[in-house]
């Protein structure tokens, strides 16, 4: 096995680096560190409309897609895979992964859920044909807000509206959200705040509609709405205030809840995290969604898919190929042991001749190269990683082009 050269991880600086432009171009100053960069799209998602992007835990990154359904990248966005939903066409809505279960929401087929992040099943057949927009867990209970209100499933499967208050059957609810004993919803012109087993309703005296519900630090919640900024509670919803930053007024407010960068808010004028605005905005493209995933920015937009941006260039890091197309993986791959000590035997079936020549290359979670190898179609192939313990993705290439990707586990 060869380690990547200090030369590729070079290589792999500068393939960040992207045209500088001058702060004059911005409509306001920005961070020295943000002008290095500009967004730029991905390849195969033009004309696309991106309805949410979700970052696994560093693992994959998934975008729900209007008219196609959820895909799913494990090389940092490079290429990407459809989700298996076992033939059912849907919308998706929004996903969520608790206590190692994917749950996924759509406007048209119910819920999904998945062990394993790939296979989908549907779990809602005694859910109501109406729109489900979120998920959440509240109480050990699971919740889905929709166009009909809110429905709690009950420990039998079943979904039964919640009863009070009797608003909640005649609002479109986008977003529900669930932490230290609270649960929040919200609809046009006011939240819903349920607490120790009932609801409250907090009206507001302007229209708009609440699109997004993050809670921070067990007390703060932050609540995004179409048109009218992005309001915040310090104090579990007693009271409420308006964020005062400029661009944040007249678009849908989307928010994101990260780590490290805390809190990322799509405005009129692009995307910002509790810093300031990150990066220059394209011309005439609308975000709607973002996430930060493997040390970069991705946004999805109104009909013009995804754009990705490096803030900070990391010498190593997984440069984003805009020239991928979406891979038809083919044949049988086999990775064992798996969980493994570091001694891994790889067997890859090919439909072409059984010695064809394939390129492995494993990736650690932030999308840096840390090993590779060649793998014989056919033959059972040993590696002896020298890797620390942790989660690594394998991609395999013939002829240049990704045919299989798997995953390993690294133990002690």
């Amino acid at each position: 096995m060869t380690a990547l050269s200090s030369k590729c991880r070079f290589t792999s600086y500068l393939l960040l680096l992207i045209t500088i432009y001058s702060s004059a171009q911005s409509e306001s100053p920005i961070p020295e560190t943000f002008q290095l960069h500009t967004w730029q799209p991905l390849a195969n998602f033009e004309n696309r409309d991106i309805l949410f992007l979700y970052n696994d835990q560093e693992v994959r990154l998934y975008a729900g897609i209007g008219g196609e359904g959820l895909l799913s990248s494990i090389d940092g966005g490079q290429t990407w895979e459809r989700v298996n939903s076992e033939g059912h066409l849907f919308t998706p809505s929004r996903l969520l992964e608790e206590s190692g279960k994917y749950y996924l929401t759509t406007l048209d087929k119910g819920v999904f859920e998945s062990r394993n992040g790939i296979d989908f099943s549907p779990i809602s057949d005694s859910l109501p044909q109406v729109a489900v927009w979120g998920i959440t867990k509240y109480q050990g209970e699971w919740y889905v807000c929709t166009d009909k209100g809110v429905y709690r499933q009950d420990k039998k499967g079943g979904w039964f509206p919640e009863p009070l208050p009797e608003t909640f059957q005649e609002e479109t609810l986008y977003d529900i959200h669930a932490k230290a004993g609270l649960l929040v919803t919200g609809g046009q012109n006011r939240i819903y705040i349920k607490q120790d087993g009932s609801w409250k309703t907090i009206d507001f005296d302007f229209e708009f509609d609440i699109r997004n519900i993050v809670i921070f630090n067990d007390e703060t919640i932050w609540v995004g709405t179409n048109g009218k900024g992005c309001y915040y509670s310090d104090d579990r919803g007693q009271s409420w205030a308006k964020l005062a930053e400029e661009g944040l007024e007249d678009n849908v407010i989307y928010l994101s809840k990260h780590e490290e960068m805390d809190l990322l808010r799509i405005g009129r004028n692009g995307l910002y995290n509790d810093v300031s605005k990150i990066g220059l905005q394209p011309e005439g493209i609308i975000f709607k969604t973002a996430t930060f995933h493997r040390g970069l920015y991705f946004a999805g937009t109104v009909d013009k898919g995804i754009f990705a941006l490096a803030p900070i260039p990391t010498p190593g890091a997984l440069p984003i190929n805009t020239e991928n197309r979406l891979q038809n993986l083919t044949g049988a791959l086999n990775i064992f042991p798996n969980p493994t000590d570091g001694t891994i035997w790889v067997q890859l079936e090919t439909p072409e001749a059984t010695d064809d020549i394939h390129q492995m290359e494993i990736f650690d979670t932030n999308g840096r190269l840390v090993d590779k190898g060649i793998v014989v179609a056919g033959d059972q192939n040993r590696f002896d990683l020298q890797l620390p313990p942790g989660v690594y993705s394998l991609l395999f290439s013939r002829a240049g082009k990704p045919v299989h990707r798997g995953r390993i586990i690294v133990m002690q």
